[in-house]
């Protein structure tokens, strides 16, 4: 019986020194668990389902959240100073652009404000990341209402098109509330993250903290929070793209405009670059029993959302710039990852800037 029980012991005891060197390992080369920040990406906001959390930073994704919750490395003065020229930049994941490591920096939205930068005589540049994953135009709205509308903005750049297809064949505006998004306690994952980072035995174990993860951790995103009747990869939400509604994309576009005459910024739409050879790859990934009509349905979902927001612009002469023809389908302009199609690598996060830049600099007087 002792021979048997030191037998099981001695065993276990291997069994997690080769997993402890396995895990150090694979921390070392392929995602280390060590870099987990101590707080969860998103916080709760009153009217919104969430919003990107204050003070958040994740250095190994080069992310760093000022104290309002954008994506900018530094505080922003009230009353805004004179000779400051604020652009605020709206849209999803897309424009908060975590997806390859680039620094507040390198994404496109800093790339712009150091580009105008660059070229002014006399006045300072802010470039505001005002976004968040897997947000609509009607929640970029009503984010503009309550955390973006005292900041004095001279300029609103809309950059928006794939979250749309989430709710597309909605006519209820409700959907940015709680019968979207499910109940997320961020106090708790929070206590988790901490828990991760700082508990002793958790620090000092590679296979503890990687048992840990995929326990507590590794499921918590924005996925996760999103009701699966509304998520784009359902085979529901795709047969309601033949209702032909989009009528929330459409009232949240009129909103900005109308804000624009009241608020006295210049406002600017951008539709969104899709990759469309991996968007087929990605629907059929996420959604296993996806049939080709419904692929095809979709794809074309994306021209009509962008021809929507074209024929809203020409209505109400606002400028309007098709990213899709600017990036021009060049791969390299997109992360790696083959069932991504829409968010950009560092060189498509420079080259977007860049082009950006050379369109909206007519609109702006850089030596006033």
């Amino acid at each position: 019986m002792k021979k048997n029980l030191l037998l099981l012991l001695s065993t276990l005891l291997i069994m997690f020194f080769l997993g402890e060197v396995a895990s150090r390992m694979w921390s070392h080369f392929v995602n280390p668990v060590t870099k987990y920040p101590d707080k969860i990406a998103f916080a709760y906001f009153p009217y919104l389902p969430y919003t990107p959390a204050p003070g958040y930073k994740n250095e190994h994704r080069g992310i760093s959240n000022n104290s309002r919750g954008f994506r900018n490395s530094y505080e922003f003065l009230s009353p805004k100073p004179s000779n400051v020229y604020r652009i605020v930049c709206m849209g999803g994941s897309t424009t908060y652009s975590d997806y390859d490591h680039a620094s507040n920096e390198e994404v496109w939205t800093g790339r712009l404000e150091n580009y105008l930068n660059q070229n002014s005589s006399s006045l300072k540049f802010e470039v505001i990341n005002a976004s968040a994953s897997n947000y609509t135009t009607y929640m970029n709205l009503i984010d503009y209402l309550t955390r973006v509308r005292d900041l004095e903005v001279d300029m609103v750049i809309l950059y928006e098109g794939v979250n749309e297809l989430y709710y597309n064949g909605f006519d209820s505006v409700s959907f940015a509330h709680s019968n979207v998004f499910q109940n997320f306690d961020s106090d708790k994952v929070n206590r988790l993250l901490y828990r991760m980072n700082h508990n002793f035995f958790l620090q000092n174990s590679e296979l503890l903290k990687r048992i840990y993860a995929m326990i507590f951790i590794d499921h918590l995103n924005l996925n996760f929070m999103m009701t699966k009747t509304v998520h784009y990869n359902a085979e529901h939400n795709i047969n309601n793209m033949k209702m032909d509604s989009l009528l929330t994309f459409e009232k949240g576009l009129k909103g900005f405009i109308g804000l624009s005459k009241v608020d006295n910024f210049k406002l600017i739409f951008l539709s969104q670059a899709y990759q469309f050879s991996k968007l087929r790859a990605e629907l059929k990934h996420f959604n296993k029993s996806i049939n080709p009509q419904s692929v095809k349905d979709y794809i074309l979902e994306t021209d009509r959302v962008k021809a929507k927001m074209e024929e809203v612009a020409l209505e109400n002469n606002i400028p309007f710039l098709d990213m899709n023809k600017v990036l021009s389908q060049e791969k390299s302009y997109f992360v790696k990852d083959p069932y991504d199609a829409v968010h950009f690598s560092r060189k498509g996060d420079e080259f977007f800037g860049r082009s950006l830049y050379s369109y909206i600099k007519s609109y702006i007087s850089l030596s006033q």
